[in-house]
């Protein structure tokens, strides 16, 4: 799917990083989710976009919600998508 070396990146906005893939990878991965997850890609992305960054210092109390389902989507669909 990628033809380009993998985009580096230190930050840890998952919606910045997956911006920096090609349109072109961008839309085959965002059509294929829809097809198999039959979810959006981009509400689903949003919604765990800042997890790290948030959710690391749960502990503190200040994390309100927590997408798993999300996270459970994406996680598992790019896994297998990226064995393809």
């Amino acid at each position: 799917v990628c033809d380009k070396p993998i985009p580096q990146s230190n930050k840890h906005d998952l919606k910045e990083l997956f911006k920096k893939l090609s349109e072109e990878t961008q839309e085959t991965i965002k059509s294929a989710y829809k097809n198999e997850c039959y979810r959006d890609f981009d509400e689903d992305l949003t919604a765990i976009a800042k997890g790290f960054m948030e959710w690391r210092y749960i502990y503190e109390g200040k994390v309100e919600v927590i997408y798993v389902s999300a996270l459970q989507n994406i996680g598992s669909f790019l896994a297998r998508f990226s064995s393809n």
